[in-house]
């Protein structure tokens, strides 16, 4: 079965266009724009996450917020952080940061990487 991933992102272009790039590389992708949105998958998904990668900065708060209710359901999922403005990423918990506007290829190279694909 293919891995899915839990995509946060508020800008609906910036989701659209992720979420599409990876379906095209094999994964599910469920989507949420706020964190709110996104606590409730976490929470009620009926299958675990391989992976989620979070905007930082969101409508209701920090996407990094996330990252413990991730790490309680979902063992070894890695977080990744999608933001346009430098974080620290021992402070956020995160497993890695990704800048807005890197190459996708980026970002699907660092999730292969962490799901072995």
């Amino acid at each position: 079965m293919q891995p899915l991933v839990l995509l946060v992102d508020d800008d609906e272009s910036n989701r659209l266009t992720l979420e599409a790039v990876l379906e095209d590389e094999g994964y599910r992708v469920e989507c949420a724009a706020t964190v709110a949105e996104g606590r409730t998958k976490l929470r009620d998904g009926s299958e675990p996450y391989a992976a989620a990668l979070l905007d930082y900065n969101l409508p209701d708060g920090c996407g990094a917020s996330l990252i413990p209710e991730l790490r309680a359901n979902n063992p070894g999922a890695p977080a990744v952080l999608i933001t346009g403005t430098p974080v620290d990423l021992q402070a956020t918990g995160a497993d890695a940061i990704v800048t807005k506007g890197d190459a996708c290829d980026d970002l699907i190279t660092l999730l292969a990487g962490y799901l072995g694909n």
